[in-house]
């Protein structure tokens, strides 16, 4: 075997297992955020912050990643970096969890970092597995790899949900402080996998960069420009409701840790376990028809459902 394709296979491997653990990072975190900063008796003004900030600055941050890059000359080394520092955000988390008297502006501010430091390290991580990866395999090993991994992340909210669950019984404030160590644990496990890998050699060429001012000149005759502003407003009207739906479940519907888990998971698993299908349909009829189809039904607020919920018992 040629030493290139053995580092190669070893550096997938390697992949795969710093993606289960940054999976498990992510189902520890990612629907967890918001009922903590309520917890610190954040209003929906600070909700709505906690969702806008962070993708704001990690949006900022992701258009510095290649300059970052081209700079330090490895795609590795950034990713190890910003990887190394998103980890160590949660130590001041558990912190934040442990006193349980901080204003809530602080914690946002924390996640705010862990967010950017993320984004920097994404463009490069991206880069190096399009080098890792054979081109007229990458659909079928991250259409894999990212549904496998999709059910990590189900698996673990799940737990960290029932963590919750179970510590409201003690002191909710340390049962957010056990899911932030462990989502600490995670990354920090994660990382020493990505220290791993193999980065092969990349040359850096100008006629790959364009400005945003070349990017909406070619607005009218893009394609691909015209797929980002359909995403772009489709995010934004999407996101106008979705960062209160927490709030919603938690402060007025006064659902519990564990029922609030359920929901949010729930939905996570019917995207993994219908996007195998989905990925069939969308071969066999085009991608087109597929976004055409389905992206109305994202607007579409379940106005009805909610009452109901909010005349149930029980809940």
């Amino acid at each position: 075997m040629n030493p290139t394709d053995d580092k190669v296979k070893k550096s997938l491997r390697f992949s795969f297992l710093d993606g289960i653990f940054a999976s498990a990072m992510a189902g520890f975190t990612q629907d967890y955020f918001t009922p903590f900063v309520l917890l610190l008796g954040a209003t929906a003004r600070h909700v709505g912050m906690l969702s806008a900030l962070p993708n704001f600055f990690a949006s900022l941050a992701q258009l510095k990643s290649a300059d970052i890059t081209e700079k330090l000359k490895s795609r590795k080394r950034i990713i190890n970096i910003f990887v190394l520092l998103q980890a160590l955000m949660f130590l001041p988390m558990m912190h934040i969890a442990l006193s349980g008297k901080m204003k809530p502006f602080l914690f946002i501010l924390v996640v705010v970092l862990f967010a950017s430091f993320g984004a920097l390290s994404y463009p490069a991580w991206g880069s190096l597995m399009a080098d890792l990866v054979e081109e007229d395999k990458r659909g079928v090993y991250f259409g894999w790899r990212n549904r496998t991994l999709g059910f990590v992340i189900v698996g673990t909210a799940f737990i960290a949900g029932f963590i919750l669950h179970m510590m409201k019984k003690i002191n909710i404030f340390y049962g957010f402080a056990i899911i932030f160590i462990c989502a600490f644990i995670f990354r920090i496990i994660s990382w020493y996998f990505l220290k791993r890998m193999y980065e092969p050699s990349v040359e850096y060429k100008s006629d790959d960069y364009f400005s945003i001012f070349d990017f909406l000149a070619r607005l009218k005759e893009s394609n691909f420009a015209k797929f980002v502003i359909f995403v772009s407003l489709m995010s934004f009207s999407v996101n106008l409701a979705s960062p209160f739906f927490s709030v919603l479940m938690l402060q007025d519907l006064h659902f519990s840790y564990l029922l609030y888990t359920f929901i949010t998971v729930t939905a996570t698993l019917v995207i993994y376990i219908v996007i195998k299908r989905w990925g069939i349909h969308a071969d066999a009829v085009g991608n087109l028809k597929v976004i055409k189809l389905t992206s109305p039904l994202s607007y579409i607020q379940p106005v009805s459902a909610t009452k109901e919920l909010k005349t149930s018992d029980g809940v």
